[in-house]
């Protein structure tokens, strides 16, 4: 909480009010694609997995999540393909400013990640495992903070919408490093 507290102060300082406006306005269509795609994923998994996990069932409980992967993979997979090239349409109708249009393309990449991230972390819900993933979390938001810094002050972007468009990248990078590292974690704990 307190990494994302901190990550909202220099965001709101790296893209000023009107960047913050911007970012703000594209965050519901991120939210609306997450929901889509991973909405409920933590919860199910962690049910399946616990079920399993205290039959000691661990073939049938890693081919679930190995099935349940793929399939997110490809939900999330196309979901984030349509909302890639549909951006500049969800930029004019929905956020109604053309400038959301890159920042949209960078967010697609994690709609991708946080539902396979979600079908991780519920299966170490499951487990009963939290701090592999709240360590994770606390590495990624982290990463977040220290991307944008670094990505804006070698980028030194010229307008609202690249300084969006890196706070959106920072985000999707830092769910790809904790969907790697959880996968990781994932693969050791099996």
């Amino acid at each position: 909480g307190i990494i994302s507290f901190i990550f909202s102060i220099v965001l709101s300082r790296k893209l000023g009010a009107e960047g913050l406006g911007l970012y703000g306005l594209i965050m519901p269509i991120y939210s609306l694609l997450l929901c889509i795609t991973s909405d409920g994923l933590i919860t199910a998994v962690s049910k399946v997995t616990a079920i399993y996990f205290n039959r000691r069932d661990i073939k049938n409980l890693n081919r679930t999540i190995h099935t349940v992967l793929v399939f997110v993979f490809f939900t999330s997979f196309n979901v984030a393909l349509i909302a890639f090239f549909l951006r500049k349409g969800i930029a004019a109708w929905l956020v109604r400013d053309l400038r959301a249009e890159t920042a949209i393309q960078c967010l697609c990449p994690a709609v991708l990640f946080v539902p396979l991230s979600a079908v991780i972390k519920g299966y170490f819900y499951g487990l009963g495992k939290y701090m592999v993933t709240s360590s994770i979390d606390i590495v990624e938001k982290i990463l977040r903070v220290v991307i944008l810094l670094g990505v804006i002050a070698i980028v030194k972007p010229t307008s609202v919408d690249k300084t969006v468009a890196i706070a959106y990248t920072a985000l999707a990078v830092g769910e790809f490093v904790s969907m790697t590292m959880l996968y990781t974690g994932y693969r050791i704990q099996r």
